[in-house]
């Protein structure tokens, strides 16, 4: 059996050198980058899925060997700097199992922990925080006629702007404190974050998480709009999702049997809190807590 010339190359790769030249590039230009960026060598892999898993295991020891808070080129607050031994000891768990269909650089979650490792996910409790972020502007400015002056005023006119802004994501290996009290933490870290990070404009996310037909259908749900959107955060249409294909049908037997009898129809919102309305609140849940 012919071997494909990429395979027949890969084979002959040694797997420090390869590792070892895609770690140096990820400290040194991930900076700035989506979390799903990865070096241009990683391709020299391709078609040898066990000198994949080796180099990506190296990858991940000298990544993890090498961590410090001290080389984030943002600042990180004590309540999220703590959050850093919970995700650097489940890495290591990973580590440990050796486990080759896991260890890959295509897969999402395992570019999530790189991101972790390089500061391009922060954690911050509920999710992770993308740094460097911006909000689609096109689409928040166009989804809908009658969000256009909304939008204006929001991101123009009060001088919200839309860079940078640090961007929420979940991951799916490390979501426990998804939850209504964890949500309430994960608002004051963001807030600190911003305080710490003058730079950044605000947070965002985009979900079906936030959609206002859910304070009817998934009452529980609803603080995810409500405490941001009553403390000057914003709640913008994004997009229609006719399928059912975001995730707004796996856990609710209610939603599914909404949408199936056409009664529910997924949609995309976008969540903002600017840097100035985050930190105010932040500051007077402190307040109350200290009365």
């Amino acid at each position: 059996m012919q071997r494909h010339p990429s395979q027949v190359a890969a084979r002959k790769i040694d797997c420090h050198t390869v590792a070892a030249t895609i770690t140096r590039q990820l400290v040194s230009e991930s900076a700035q980058k989506h979390y799903t960026w990865l070096p241009d060598s990683v391709r020299l892999l391709a078609g040898n899925s066990p000198l994949e898993s080796q180099v990506f295991l190296e990858v991940y020891k000298q990544l993890l060997d090498s961590f410090t808070l001290e080389n984030a080129p943002l600042n990180i607050p004590s309540s999220i700097g703590h959050l850093y031994d919970r995700e650097l000891e489940r890495i290591k768990k990973l580590i440990d199992t050796g486990d080759q269909a896991s260890l890959r650089f295509d897969l999402d979650v395992r570019q999530k922990d790189i991101a972790i490792l390089t500061f391009r996910f922060i954690p911050v409790g509920a999710e992770f925080a993308e740094p460097w972020s911006a909000i689609w502007k096109r689409q928040v400015l166009t989804a809908r006629a009658n969000q256009f002056f909304k939008a204006t005023n929001y991101f123009l006119l009060k001088r919200n702007g839309f860079y940078p802004y640090f961007q929420l994501h979940m991951h799916q290996q490390s979501n426990e404190d998804f939850n209504q009290a964890g949500w309430t933490k994960t608002y004051m870290r963001l807030a600190e974050l911003l305080e710490c990070n003058p730079g950044h404009r605000g947070w965002f996310s985009s979900s079906w998480l936030v959609d206002p037909a859910l304070e009817k259908i998934s009452p529980h749900l609803s603080y995810l709009r409500t405490v941001p959107e009553s403390n000057g955060g914003a709640i913008f249409y994004m997009e229609d999702d006719p399928e059912g294909k975001t995730g707004a049908l796996l856990t609710s037997r209610t939603r599914r049997r909404m949408f199936e009898s056409g009664r529910y129809h997924p949609r995309i919102y976008l969540r903002v809190w600017p840097r100035s309305a985050a930190i105010a609140w932040w500051k007077a849940q402190a307040g109350k807590s200290l009365s």
